[in-house]
This record gives structure tokens, sequence and C-alpha cells, in this order.
């Protein structure tokens, strides 16, 4: 998809149209500073609550949703009255925020994996000093923002945000939020909770009669060793795809 920049709710409304006009499934739209541009930075919030509401009304109008990059509670909190589904990473939430976001029923996908990785390998990576300043910002309060939530009732979701070279590492993201969640939860939030938010729910997210049967069997019990995510294709031994086998290694 590509990007569009809009300032005021007619422009933002004919962008998230423009945006469903060429296929998109949902309407993303950036409401806070990011960590990996080159001027702003988390807590300079993007754009108004009558902004949002147009994209919110627009996607409503499709039968979808919007989601929104955030950080820290000003931009959440302006997503959440503009009636905003979904808040991605929202590193720097409050507890106010967390209670609010509970109240609204909306969910949080934090993507743990994606601080993890850059700020490890970050300046390999060709990071500049500014976005690795504001990379540090952001990694210091992941964990206590998904403990906020998770003890505020909020539907947590699973994502990583991790492209490029660092994609098979994406399984880590489960085994950071067992950290704060516990191992079961954090699997459900991969499965049953992404379901529910993509609206999938009655097609995937849980073993039932009726669903599409799209299953792994893994070599290890992940309750016991979350680290299984990570370590890819190795641990996998059976692969079933909307009920028929893929990949068999058990036999």
């Amino acid at each position: 998809m590509y990007p569009e920049v809009c300032d005021g709710p007619d422009e933002v409304r004919r962008g998230a149209r423009e945006a469903l006009r060429r296929g998109a499934d949902q309407v993303k739209v950036m409401a806070d500073g990011g960590v990996a541009s080159p001027s702003d930075k988390p807590g300079q919030w993007q754009y108004t609550v009558e902004e949002l509401k147009a994209a919110v009304e627009t996607a409503e109008a499709a039968k979808t949703y919007v989601m929104a990059h955030t950080y820290t509670p000003k931009a959440m909190q302006n997503c959440l009255k503009a009636g905003v589904r979904s808040l991605e990473h929202g590193n720097l939430l409050d507890a106010e925020t967390a209670r609010m976001m509970a109240e609204k029923g909306a969910y949080l996908v934090p993507t743990l994996t994606v601080f993890d990785i850059l700020a490890k390998e970050g300046q390999g990576s060709g990071l500049d000093p500014f976005v690795l300043s504001k990379l540090g910002m952001v990694r210091e309060g992941m964990f206590r923002a998904l403990e906020l939530a998770w003890k505020a009732g909020v539907k947590i979701a699973s994502g990583t945000d991790i492209i490029g070279p660092f994609q098979f590492l994406k399984g880590r993201e489960l085994g950071l939020k067992a950290q704060v969640m516990g191992p079961m939860a954090a699997i459900v939030s991969a499965t049953a909770t992404n379901s529910e938010l993509l609206c999938l729910e009655d097609q995937i997210g849980t073993v039932e009669a009726g669903k599409l049967a799209d299953l792994i069997v893994m070599d290890g019990n992940p309750l016991r060793d979350m680290t299984l995510f990570e370590k890819g294709l190795q641990t996998v031994l059976l692969v079933m795809k909307e009920g028929r086998v893929l990949k068999d290694r058990i036999q």
C-alpha cells in the first residue's frame, strides 16, 4: 500500500477511502511520532480526534476498522476517543490510558521483538544516533506498558513489526510476552485474540469443529520452553492448512 500525508479530516477521509479502493483490509494511521523516522519522535502526536474520526467512519463504512501506530498516552487517548480499534506498539502506555483501553474494548498489539532486536543489532544495521536514542526510550518502557495493559484487562493481540533479515526471529515475540503474561496467555494472544481482532474468529484462532484447521505440531512443550517459537522450522513437526497436511515429520 502507498502511504499518504494528510492534513485535516477531509484529507484523512480521502486518504482512507483511497487505501480501501486499492484493496486494503484495514486502515492504518500514524498517530504518533516514530522511532525510525528521520525528524519526529514519540510524543509528537500526529492527528486530532476529528481527523482520526474521519478515518474511523470511513473504515466502518467499509465494514472494517482502523489500527494506529502509537507510543504515548496523548496519541493513544486521541485514538480511543475517535474509536480506533487497535493500538500498535504502545510502549509508553500509562495506567489511565490502560483503563481507558479496557473500557473501550480496544486491542493492544505490543511489538516487543522489533525493539529487542534493533537495540541489540541496531548499530550493525546502520541506524543513526538519533534513531538509536529514540529506540532506547521506547524499549525501556515496553515491559511496563504490557504489564499495565495486562493488569487492566486490555485485550492483547500479537505482532512483531519485523521486516527484512530478522524475520526468522518473529517467534521471539511470544517468549518476551510470556515474561509478563505467562506462556499460555502469550500463545492465546497470537491465536484466539488475533482472530477476534481481525474479525475472523468464526474461521480461525481456536481448535473447533467447523473452523479451518490451520495447525502446527511442535517438537516440545512451549508451555515449558517458549524459545521453541524462535527456533524456526527445526521444531515444527507437522503443518496443517485448512485440514490438509502440508508437512509431516512425525511419521
